[in-house]
């Protein structure tokens, strides 16, 4: 995973793993530096299931966390300033298949949200 790559945190890190899928960004920032600690958060109870048992497969369960739930409630899921860095690898979808931000701000316009 090029993305990993490019994240370099440091020996003691705390990472927050966004939409965390089968939890391959967290595995990998863990793997290899034993004092690094690791979060991911995903909203698919299959997906955080998946990512717990390959931290479990991998050894790494002690250093890393799966949480089940919506990101946009991160003040209820997850306490402040509690991590070092965030990575995320978002899904790739084909250019027009999905909602986009613009969109989405300009119906909450019209409905009064906004």
């Amino acid at each position: 995973m090029v993305i990993a790559d490019f994240a370099r945190p440091g020996s003691r890190a705390r990472i927050l793993d966004l939409g965390t899928g089968s939890g391959i960004l967290a595995l990998l920032l863990l793997w290899g530096h034993p004092l690094r600690q690791a979060v991911g958060v995903d909203l698919s109870p299959a997906a955080c299931a998946a990512a717990e048992e390959n931290l479990r497969q991998n050894g790494l369960l002690s250093r890393g966390t799966i949480l089940h739930g919506d990101f946009s409630l991160y003040r209820e899921l997850l306490p402040g300033g509690s991590f070092d860095y965030a990575v995320a690898n978002p899904p790739y979808f084909p250019a027009g298949s999905g909602k986009t931000a613009q969109g989405e701000m300009a119906r909450a316009r019209e409905d009064g949200a906004g």
